[in-house]
């Protein structure tokens, strides 16, 4: 059964708190409704939200703006760990030599 068009006519409305309940009513029912005003119809509807979607759990494309940032850093002490890991291991692990 198609649901029946609300038109309402805000032309009679005598005060800005009429209007708000009609807003209210629309909100809280998430139906459309058309106003009416010398002739002209404008549709109010609730807006959809304005929230960016995320892509969770999706490998990162290699158009990623995150690869802009790859390899910018370059470091010769402790933070280039993975370049000399044996290196590292070695010197924690072997004597010292006096």
């Amino acid at each position: 059964m198609p649901r029946e068009e609300r038109i309402i006519n805000i032309s009679e409305m005598r005060s800005l708190v009429d209007f708000l309940r009609v807003a209210e009513d629309v909100q809280k029912t998430k139906e459309p409704t058309l106003l009416r005003q010398d002739g002209e119809l404008l549709e109010l509807r609730v807006a959809k939200s304005a929230k960016k979607s995320r892509r969770k759990g999706q490998p990162i494309r290699e158009d990623d703006p995150l690869w802009d940032i790859v390899g910018m850093a370059h470091s010769d002490g402790p933070g280039d760990v993975a370049d000399n890991v044996d290196k590292y291991l070695a010197e924690a692990y072997l004597p010292n030599e006096a």
